[in-house]
C-alpha cells in the first residue's frame, strides 16, 4: 500500500470508527469554541507568518478545513472552491493575507488529484495547478515570498501501477511541475515534507519507495532537485518534516522497527547526522510528524502511543515537553514556531481538532 492508499485507509478508518453505532465523542456533544466542531475532524498541519497570522488546515464537517488566528482567537474559514471529498495536508504563510493549502479530493470514479487553494486576506480560491496523470496528492507546502512556494507529494502512474515523487513550484503567476529523482520502478515514492529557505535552497523529505523503507532526502540548489544521501538504517525509515533556520537544517521522522522509536537528523553543512531524541516506547512506540526551528529553538511532534508527544531543542539536546492532553486517543501532526516565545502545534484529541500553543513557559489548548 503506498502513502496515499495508506492515508485514504487510516481516514475511512477512522471515520468508521468514530461514527459507527452513531457514537459521537464527548467532546462533540459540548458548546465549545473548537472551530471545528463536529462529529469528527482533525488538523494536519499549521503555519504562521507572525503572532497576528495563524493558519491551520485538514478535515471537518464533511470535507476539507480551515481556520485562521487573528491574535485574540480561532475561527472556521469556509473554502468556497473545495469539494466536499477533499482534505487539506499541508499549509504555508507569508503573511495575513497569502498563504497556501494543499492537499486532494475525489472525482467521481475514484481517481485522487491535487488540490491547491489560496488565501488572499478573506477567503480561500481555488487555483489552477497542472495536469498528473492518474492519481495524485499535495502533502506539503512551503512559501518564501508571493513569487517562490513550493508544493510535494505524489503521482500515480497508470501503467506500471506504481507512485512517484511529485514538486510543484510556484513562481507568482502559476504552479509548474519540477522534476523530482528519488523514485524506485515498482515501488511507491512520496514526499510529505518541504521547507523553502530562498529561490535557490529548497529541501523536500518522504520516502523513496524502496522494498526496504528508507527515508528520502532531497534538496533544491536553483536549477534542480538532487537526492541527498541520508543515514539508512536496517530496520527501515520514514522522514515526516523538515525546518531551516539560519542555524540549520531539521528533520524528524520514524524508525519503523517495532516498537517504533522517533528519529531526528541534522544537516552540518556536509552530511545528515542523527541526534539522539526521547522515543517512549510503551503501547507500540512513538512517532515524530513535524518540525519547526526558529533562532536557537526547535520544536519537534508527534505522538506517543495515544498520547501527543513534543520534543524541545534547546540548544544541546532534544527533550520531552509536557503537553495538555484530551482524554482518549490524541496526536499532534504539525507545528509552527514565531518566536521562542509563540509557537502552535495541531493534530487531533478525541476526534476533534486539537490546538495548543506555546507562551514560553508552558503549552496550552486553545481550541475550546
Amino acid at each position: 500500500m503506498n502513502g496515499l492508499s495508506a492515508r485514504l485507509a487510516g481516514v475511512a478508518a477512522g471515520l468508521t470508527l468514530l461514527m459507527a453505532g452513531g457514537v459521537v465523542p464527548a467532546s462533540a456533544q459540548q458548546a465549545d469554541s473548537n472551530p471545528a466542531h463536529g462529529a469528527v475532524s482533525w488538523l494536519n498541519a499549521v503555519a504562521a507568518s507572525s503572532g497576528r497570522a495563524a493558519f491551520a488546515v485538514g478535515y471537518g464537517r464533511g470535507g476539507p478545513f480551515s481556520a485562521s488566528w487573528n491574535g485574540r482567537s480561532w475561527a472556521p474559514e469556509p473554502s468556497p472552491g473545495s469539494r466536499p471529498n477533499a482534505i487539506f495536508y499541508g499549509v504555508a504563510a507569508t503573511s495575513a493575507r497569502q498563504a497556501w493549502a494543499v492537499g486532494h479530493y475525489l472525482r467521481r470514479g475514484g481517481a485522487v488529484q491535487i488540490l491547491i487553494e489560496r488565501w488572499n486576506g478573506s477567503t480561500w480560491r481555488r487555483m489552477p495547478v497542472p495536469d498528473v496523470p492518474g492519481s495524485g496528492a499535495l502533502f506539503g507546502v512551503s512559501a518564501t515570498s508571493a513569487s517562490n512556494a513550493w508544493a510535494v507529494g505524489e503521482a500515480g502512474d497508470p501503467n506500471n501501477g506504481y507512485t512517484r515523487t511529485l514538486t510543484l513550484h510556484w513562481n507568482g503567476i502559476a504552479w509548474k511541475k519540477v522534476p523530482a529523482p528519488g523514485s524506485v520502478r515498482g515501488g511507491n515514492a512520496e514526499l510529505v515534507g518541504v521547507t523553502a529557505v530562498s529561490g535557490r535552497d529548497a529541501w523536500a523529505v518522504g520516502d523513496s519507495g524502496a522494498e526496504s523503507t528508507q527515508a528520502l532526502v532531497l534538496h533544491w540548489n536553483g536549477k534542480s532537485w538532487t537526492r541527498v544521501p541520508s543515514p539508512s538504517f536496517a530496520q527501515g525509515s520514514v522522514l515526516s518534516g523538515i525546518a531551516a533556520s539560519p542555524r540549520g537544517v531539521w528533520t524528524v521522522g520514524t524508525l519503523l522497527a517495532a516498537p517504533y522509536r522517533t528519529l531526528i537528523l541534522r544537516w552540518n553543512g556536509g552530511h545528515w547526522v542523527r541526534v539522539s531524541s526521547p522515543s517512549p516506547t510503551a503501547d507500540g512506540g512513538s512517532q515524530l510528524k513535524a518540525v519547526a526551528a526558529v533562532g536557537r529553538t526547535a520544536w519537534a511532534v508527534g505522538y506517543a502511543a495515544t498520547r501527543p508527544l513534543i520534543e524541545r531543542w534547546n540548544g544541546a539536546t532534544w527533550a520531552r515537553v509536557p503537553t495538555p492532553s484530551p482524554a482518549g486517543d490524541a496526536s499532534l501532526a504539525g507545528v509552527t514556531a514565531v518566536s521562542p516565545r509563540d509557537a502552535w502545534a495541531v493534530g487531533q484529541g478525541n476526534g476533534q481538532t486539537l490546538i495548543l500553543h506555546w507562551n514560553g513557559s508552558t503549552w496550552r489548548r486553545q481550541d475550546r
